[in-house]
Parts: structure tokens; sequence; C-alpha cells
């Protein structure tokens, strides 16, 4: 059944192959996403509410909410749904040759990658932890870290992330739902795409991942 979802997918694309990315389905090819600006303030504390995120981009799955984007000129915003506080949303950012792994449990922390073959990325950084228990702490991280998250777990459905970006940018990113026994439900990406390793929900980096990125996806704001 999943696989004729996915050959449906690819046979309506590009915008089906799009949602099938977000959606948690697998793509050939990197897919752009277009994200609609907005007026409202996100706050990254897990709480999605209707009027907060009102004309964003929504990617349904099985005809619930999956995951919600937009942004304000300075941020973007995305929103992942999870099934239980044992699922983590890891964001896997891609800029030039480095992948940036942004990790949010108790604490938020990013650990770096560069580039070593076409799928294969070393560790040029591990993880580096900072604390936002409070909004003057969460405020400081994302101005100079360009991002922040909602703490996790906890009894929210949703993980938000802030992530800094401007109009003209082009980012590349996937989004895994890991939790730490394994790969989280229905993942979008591949079985050996270690952007959803259960060790990255753990908070541990390991000296070399594998991250197929011409299978992200690519964001552009308008």
């Amino acid at each position: 059944m999943f696989y004729r979802f996915l050959s449906s997918l690819r046979a309506n694309a590009p915008l089906a192959g799009l949602v099938g990315l977000v959606a948690l389905a697998t793509l050939v090819t990197a897919t752009t996403v277009e994200v609609p600006r907005t007026t409202n303030r996100v706050v990254a504390d897990g709480q999605v509410g209707e009027s907060e995120w009102a004309g964003a981009l929504t990617f349904p799955s099985e005809g619930q909410p999956l995951s919600r984007w937009q942004h304000d000129g300075a941020l973007l915003a995305i929103a992942t749904s999870v099934p239980n506080s044992l699922t983590f949303a890891t964001v896997c950012l891609l800029r030039g040759d480095t992948v940036s792994v942004l990790h949010a449990s108790a604490a938020v922390g990013s650990a770096a990658y560069g580039r070593a073959g076409p799928s294969t990325w070393t560790r040029v950084r591990p993880f580096t932890f900072r604390r936002i228990d409070t909004p003057v702490a969460r405020d400081s991280v994302l101005a100079s870290d360009g991002w922040v998250a909602s703490l996790q777990p906890g009894t929210s459905i949703w993980r938000e992330h802030l992530l800094r970006m401007a109009t003209n940018d082009t980012l590349r990113l996937a989004i895994g739902r890991p939790t730490p026994f394994g790969a989280g439900p229905a993942s979008a990406l591949g079985p050996d795409d270690d952007c959803q390793s259960p060790r990255f929900a753990l908070g541990d980096a390991p000296a070399t991942a594998t991250f197929r990125v011409a299978e992200w996806v690519d964001v552009r704001l308008r």
C-alpha cells in the first residue's frame, strides 16, 4: 500500500512529490517548497495555536496535519507533529558542504558534518547544548545561533523550530522523526538517511553519518 502511495506521488509531481516528502514519503530528487509569509509572531513553545499558524502551508497525512510552514521575512517557522512524547523532530540543514543537525530535548543543541562523499559525511563538530528555560534564554539562543526549537519531550504533539533565513536565501533541509529506539513512524527519509537516526534523538552525534541530501527539500520564502 505504501509503495502504491509513493508511485502515485511521483506520477503527480511536483506538487504531490512535495507533499510526499513532508508527508513522509520518499523522493528521488529534491523538491522546492515555497513558504508563505505571515504577520503572526510564532513562539517556539510547542503550542501550535490556530491563530498563530493561520495561513501556514500545511501538509496533511491521513486527514491530520503533519507539518506547518510559514515565515515572517526573517524566520522560517516549522511545526512538526509527532505521535507521542518519545518521538523527536530532528531538523537537518544543508548549507554549502556542511550539514547541521538540530536537536531539541531538555536543551537545544547542534552538530555539524562535512561532506566526505556523495552521501557520506564526517562529523566536524559534536553536539553543543544550550538551556532555554526562559523566554530571554530562548531569544538569546536564536540571536546567537540562528535557530531555536521547543523543548521536548513534553505533552504537546507539536515540535516547533525557528530558523534564521533571509527572503532571498534557499535552504535545503530534511525533518526526521526518530525515537530513542528507532526511526519514527512512516519516515519521509530513506531507511539509511541518518537524519532519522535514534542516536540523534539521544543527542549523540556519530563520527560518520549518511545524509541523502539530493532527496531533501529546497525551501524558499515567498
